[in-house]
């Protein structure tokens, strides 16, 4: 597979940190998608997409779903077409209870003030025995992706705001969240499962080119070890089933 778009600098929002360029959303879906499908029928499947962004997700996800509604505060869309889009005012989702059979939140937690009510709203619109996909940078890795600085995760919030605008005079506008708090705010009716072993170990790699040498790696790797990425890993994946 040909590495150049990695090389590419990647286009964000100048009014959000949302990921625009398209290239990257589309292989973004595939392993959205190629994790869902190891846990649910995709393709019988009301999904709603939070946090639409480019909406090159929402667009790609919608080919193989029954269908696809998207979600955001702002609309920031290149892709329009294939699914159906609505404006949000907050964590609110302006949907019945027991909607959708599955639910994607990526990177959407951690720049979210009030989580506690995001998550609950999550759990609300989604169907008894449904699925959310929920992504979002690990607190603990040694860098935050938004701001690039080391450690500032790690940091108190007010140190943290302190910190950052030293270095890039800006807030500090991220909510990062750990493994165990995530698992914490999902409560006792939800059963979470750190996806990246499932990712890494399962067919649903095979869709995913870039994730084959891992996936050899792996193979290889006790289970207890591949256990620890919900700690070790820069990014938190987590497949959540509604009990």
């Amino acid at each position: 597979m040909s590495r150049k778009p990695f090389q590419h600098k990647i286009e964000r929002s100048n009014s959000s940190h949302a990921i625009l360029e398209t290239a990257s959303r589309k292989r973004k879906a595939a392993k959205i998608q190629a994790l869902l499908d190891e846990a649910t029928e995709f393709s019988k499947a009301t999904v709603l997409d939070i946090g639409t962004g480019s909406g090159d997700i929402a667009y790609e996800l919608a080919k193989s779903a029954a269908k696809v509604v998207s979600v955001d505060i702002v609309d920031e869309r290149k892709q329009k077409t294939g699914y159906k889009f609505k404006l949000t005012k907050d964590e609110n989702l302006p949907f019945g209870d027991n909607f959708f059979d599955i639910v994607i939140t990526n990177h959407v937690v951690e720049h979210t003030p009030n989580q506690k009510k995001h998550l609950s709203e999550v759990m609300r619109v989604l169907k008894p025995g449904g699925y959310v996909y929920i992504a979002t940078p690990n607190k603990y890795w040694l860098t935050d992706p938004h701001y690039k600085l080391p450690f500032i995760s790690w940091l108190p919030r007010k140190v943290s705001n302190f910190y950052l605008r030293l270095f890039q005079k800006t807030d500090w506008d991220i909510y990062p969240l750990s493994s165990r708090k995530l698992k914490k705010l999902f409560g006792s009716k939800a059963e979470v499962t750190n996806a990246l072993p499932i990712l890494l170990t399962t067919k649903a790699v095979q869709k995913l080119d870039m994730w084959k040498s891992a996936a050899v790696i792996a193979r290889f790797a006790p289970k207890s070890l591949l256990n620890l990425s919900q700690y070790i890993s820069p990014t938190l994946i987590h497949i959540v089933r509604k009990q």
